[in-house]
């Protein structure tokens, strides 16, 4: 399920997995902060502290575009 959260003006989309858990997509994520790191340094950064399950690849439904799978923070 796809839905939007507002951050500082700017959307984010979101998902939820099965087990009810929200995902953020890190592309908006990094946009809305305005920050000039790459969706590859910030996924290593983050599974370098945590692990390689708090990010995925989750489809975002709901697009123009169309489904379009992208990194995810959870």
């Amino acid at each position: 399920m796809l839905a939007i959260f507002e951050f500082q003006g700017q959307q984010v989309r979101t998902a939820q997995d099965e087990q009810g858990n929200t995902w953020f997509c890190l592309s908006d994520l990094l946009q809305a902060m305005n920050t000039k790191s790459t969706i590859a340094d910030t996924k290593l950064s983050i599974t370098d502290v945590f692990n390689e399950r708090h990010v995925t690849n989750l489809p975002l439904v709901g697009n123009m575009g169309g489904t379009q799978l992208t990194y995810s923070l959870g």
